[in-house]
């Protein structure tokens, strides 16, 4: 498939049928989640391969934090063949009563994989009755695996799901919340320091580092903060719901976007911004003129993961470059509008679900310039140079532009495209 045949992610062509745990599911984007919102339990219910793999996420975060009793719990339930021919009602019924009981936790979140979608089972009735009769916090999350392969729809879905839980406060002034951040170091990130600098409290990240207590109180921010694509859905809904206006930071290498951040959030602290602006765009402009002299006519692969990689691979056609072939990955650009902008330098393959065996056959076969992602590949044998931007919770803005354009700076330094 080329690019002007592109009509969404749905009709993307597989490059390879198979697929490996993680990436390819939704729910292994809710367990991503899920596990970093403290003083809960989790209940993954479905097939072994399934809630193992959403259990292990859960447990690498233990390891890494050691035992605390604020330390998200996880359970994992595997179904049975005589379950899903003769229900679990009853069975699911009883655990939740059991995890009630306990003191440890204060919202109990039941995951379910797809298979549960083959049965009429009707948990959430079960959820809605237990509701009535305890004051903690009980939701249930259906995975619909059928309808996507996207981990990342799964963390927007247990994203959306989270914003039930916040309750309607006065809006504390000079407050801001950071949410898609899944990462520590948000609160370091450029548009962070700016509203600290003016005296603005963080009082809390979504998904990370926050409990139930702050999650709860997430409607007391002033001003949101975007600064992964994830959680854009997210302030969506705190938007509709409290009327808490955003400033979107998840759109990394378009400058136009970051520019229009920027003067929405000096609107929103009234506070000038156009000087700032103004001498952060002429810093980008001078170090774009650089990259281009070295850039210019150089073929690319794309295969980044998060980023938008429409948006992301116009950004290296305005430094001059062609895209061949682009490998999505979970993120896709929210609009049409930037393919439209890119069909103007050039009309590259488009796949999905390209392992790393097959993205190196290509690279043999055509051995571009360039690959832009993961760059594990061998890139050394096909003379092709590996450049992969970091997706890190404190980088975002003016920052993470210039920061991608010394990349490719230093990436060029000792070019050479000889092959073998």
């Amino acid at each position: 498939m080329r690019l002007d045949e592109y009509t969404g992610f749905n009709n993307i062509p597989n490059y390879n049928a198979a697929i490996s745990p993680g990436r390819h599911c939704p729910l292994f984007g809710v367990a991503s989640i899920l596990r970093h919102i403290e003083g809960s339990t989790i209940i993954y219910l479905g097939t072994q391969d399934c809630v193992y793999y959403a259990q292990k996420q859960n447990l690498e975060r233990q390891i890494v934090h050691g035992n605390s009793s604020n330390i998200t719990r996880s359970l994992a339930v595997q179904v049975s063949e005589s379950d899903l021919v003769f229900g679990m009602g009853p069975q699911v019924e009883k655990l939740l009563r059991e995890e009630i009981k306990k003191e440890d936790n204060q919202a109990i979140f039941l995951v379910t994989s797809c298979s549960i979608e083959l049965i009429s089972e009707n948990l959430q009735g079960i959820v809605d009755k237990l509701l009535k009769e305890t004051e903690k916090f009980i939701g249930l999350i259906p995975i619909e695996n059928f309808k996507t392969f996207s981990y990342l729809e799964g963390i927007e879905k247990a994203l959306d799901f989270l914003i039930q839980y916040t309750g309607k406060f006065k809006s504390e002034k000079k407050t801001y919340a950071i949410l898609g951040a899944r990462k520590k170091g948000a609160e370091d990130s450029e548009p962070s320091k700016y509203l600290k600098k003016l005296g603005y409290r963080l009082i809390g990240i979504l998904p990370y580092n926050i409990n139930l207590e702050e999650l709860k109180e997430l409607s007391k921010a002033e001003i949101n903060l975007v600064l992964e694509p994830c959680g854009l859905s997210a302030a969506e809904s705190l938007h509709q719901k409290y009327g808490i206006p955003y400033v979107r930071f998840d759109r990394f290498l378009c400058l136009k976007a970051t520019i229009e951040a920027w003067e929405k959030l000096g609107n929103l602290t009234n506070k000038d911004t156009d000087r700032f602006i103004v001498e952060e765009t002429k810093k980008i402009e001078e170090l774009s003129e650089e990259v281009r002299k070295k850039l210019e006519g150089k073929s690319f692969f794309y295969s980044e993961k998060v980023l938008y990689p429409f948006e992301t691979c116009l950004f290296l056609s305005k430094l001059g470059m062609e895209a061949t072939c682009i490998f999505v990955g979970s993120s896709m650009d929210r609009t049409d509008e930037i393919r439209q902008e890119l069909l103007k330098y050039s009309n590259p393959r488009i796949w999905k679900n390209a392992e790393k065996r097959s993205r190196e056959k290509m690279l043999e076969e055509e051995r571009p310039d360039y690959f832009i992602g993961n760059n594990s590949e061998k890139l050394e044998e096909y003379g092709t140079v590996g450049v992969q931007f970091p997706i890190e919770a404190g980088k975002v803005g003016f920052e993470y532009y210039k920061d991608s354009l010394k990349l490719l700076l230093e990436a060029n330094k000792e070019f050479k495209n000889e092959g073998i």
